[in-house]
């Protein structure tokens, strides 16, 4: 979990980059990016934001996003409608999406099989 809080503008961008480019350095199973506590946002911070999921990807991390304020969602759809990370409204959203998808992954015991 990565959360994001107050302003991504011109001077905090480069803070941003570390501080994703460290989370992915981790290898982690999933990342989420909670953007719930940030303010603003610019376009090249919601850029770095939605191609941190290609970089993501080529680290066999599951990437998401969550808590944005929709403001923000609505200017990704009209911006990069077609190359968006997966988001949730809430980081709980973004856990329960993850668990589930991991126990429906997970193999089930056959009948009379114990666990």
């Amino acid at each position: 979990m990565l959360r994001v809080a107050g302003e991504v503008d011109l001077c905090t961008l480069p803070t941003l980059q570390t501080a994703l480019d460290h989370s992915l350095d981790q290898h982690p199973a999933h990342l989420v990016v909670d953007l719930a506590q940030m303010t603003f946002c610019s376009a090249r911070g919601l850029g770095l934001v939605t191609q941190t999921r290609h970089t993501a990807a080529e680290n066999a991390t599951r990437y998401s996003v969550s808590g944005a304020p929709p403001y923000i969602d609505r200017l990704w759809t009209l911006l990069w409608d077609g190359d968006l990370p997966v988001r949730h409204r809430s980081t709980a959203a973004a856990v329960i999406a993850i668990w589930t998808a991991e126990m429906r992954a997970a193999p089930r015991p056959r009948h009379g099989e114990s666990t």
